[in-house]
């Protein structure tokens, strides 16, 4: 036993990105717009929840010397609620 408790599988993330970008462009070249595939994404503000983003203001905040950080409003995709609602 080699004491690894933690296994990554770096290639299959690339490879599903991968297929997400088809799809994403075959939309945007048939329709010209992703506006059908909004429900299976995250909002941008969910996506900066994830990256933490709220915090790296509050440093910035701190370091430049105000006081708070501007709030970077909750909200979740209609992916995200229907996920939660029925799991």
């Amino acid at each position: 036993m080699l004491g690894f408790k933690m296994v990554i599988f770096p290639g299959s993330l690339m490879l599903s990105v991968y297929t997400l970008a088809q799809r994403i462009l075959r939309e945007i070249r048939q329709h010209g717009t992703t506006a059908n595939l909004l429900g299976d994404m995250v909002s941008v503000v969910e996506l900066f929840n994830l990256m933490g983003m709220q915090e790296s203001l509050a440093l910035d905040a701190k370091w430049i010397g105000n006081a708070a950080a501007p709030p970077v409003e909750r909200q979740t995709s209609a992916r995200a609620r229907a996920h939660r609602a029925h799991p």
